[in-house]
């Protein structure tokens, strides 16, 4: 369930925002929504409320076609550490695959430190 609240609001989770640009460019393309009387983002908190009569799918469908990613935000304090585990999963994600690449890349920077020493040494072939 989305948060909505007595005033018609809606509060939407944006992804992708990285600037005050892209809020800027949100809260246009939300305010261009057939019934949308307002809206506000927030980048810290990658937050969108939308006051007005619109509809969930077409705020949804609009910041989709502005190139960001928005799902409906959750409903209280449980939904809230519901998305913070799954950014918390996402990032440990990212950090094993920078690993990954670090290690895999560690024989050819080690080579490459060498010749800078003016050592000439050569990588086996199976590296």
């Amino acid at each position: 369930m989305y948060t909505t609240s007595d005033t018609g609001a809606v509060d939407l989770s944006v992804y992708g925002m990285t600037c005050a640009s892209c809020v800027r460019h949100v809260e246009k393309t939300l305010l261009e929504v057939p019934g949308a009387a307002a809206a506000s983002v927030t980048l810290a908190s990658r937050r969108a409320r939308v006051v007005g009569t619109a509809g969930l799918s077409a705020l949804l469908a609009a910041v989709e076609g502005a190139g960001y990613r928005a799902t409906p935000a959750p409903a209280g304090i449980a939904g809230e550490a519901a998305e913070e585990r799954a950014e918390a999963a996402k990032r440990r994600s990212e950090l094993l695959q920078f690993a990954a690449a670090a290690i895999l890349t560690l024989p050819l920077v080690i080579h490459m430190a060498v010749e800078l020493l003016g050592f000439d040494w050569m990588l086996a072939g199976w590296v």
